[in-house]
């Protein structure tokens, strides 16, 4: 590994001493590979303009998450003036995404799960972005479950799991959170209130990186005040 391109605060650089780094807080990886682009005045091939802008779209959720930059913005909009992109380049995207059929869903989380420490406390976090997120939520519930029982077993040195499941086009987050301290912590930091299921509701979309951060603040503040 010679170099790491990443955009998140959270990453694993240390593990490679000998790799430069680039890391900077922006709503996509793809965006600071547009700005080399840009920086080496070279025109991206067509595929390449279609893919990173598909990135792009995809890390920021359609640029509605809360971590969409106006450097984002601009990188996608200059990749637009070479090669514009079909009307539902974006809405074909985020479809094939949602088809998460049969043993597809439970191959995505556990494939995708983000380990954390909160608090003196190992945590799962696993992220769905689709279209239709309550549908998927309430039809495919029992898939969900079976899918956090095989990742404690399987993880036993985890403290507690839950699924954040973002809809990419109306803008908000489905939670599944069988735990109930976990609810309560949630509930207190994002005004999420949940079901007796464990499921929960939140307007807005807040994408799994900015889920922690906020814990760890509020865990902070509440020190504080007891």
């Amino acid at each position: 590994v010679i170099e790491i391109i990443d955009h998140r605060q959270l990453h694993e650089g240390e593990k490679f001493p000998n790799a430069k780094l680039q890391i900077e807080l922006v709503g996509s990886a793809a965006t600071l590979i547009v700005e080399r682009f840009q920086q080496a005045s070279v025109t991206p091939s067509r595929d390449a303009a279609h893919l990173l802008y598909g990135a792009i779209a995809s890390n920021t959720v359609n640029f509605k998450a809360n971590v969409t930059t106006e450097r984002d913005h601009q990188a996608a909009s200059w990749l637009l003036t070479f090669y514009p992109i079909p009307d539902d380049f974006i809405t074909v995207m985020f479809q094939a995404k949602s088809n998460l059929e049969g043993s597809a869903l439970h191959d995505t989380l556990v494939g995708d799960f983000s380990f954390r420490e909160v608090g003196g406390q190992k945590i799962g976090i696993g992220q769905l972005e689709v279209v239709g997120a309550k549908h998927l939520v309430e039809t495919r519930y029992q898939d969900l479950l079976k899918s956090l029982t095989h990742l404690k077993e399987t993880h036993p040195m985890v403290d507690t799991f839950f699924v954040s499941v973002i809809d990419v086009m109306d803008g908000y987050n489905m939670f599944l959170v069988p735990d109930k301290e976990t609810q309560e912590e949630l509930t207190a930091f994002l005004g999420t209130t949940f079901d007796e299921r464990g499921i929960g509701y939140r307007s807005g979309i807040i994408m799994r990186k900015e889920i922690r951060p906020l814990w760890l603040e509020w865990l902070e503040k509440n020190a504080r005040t007891t």
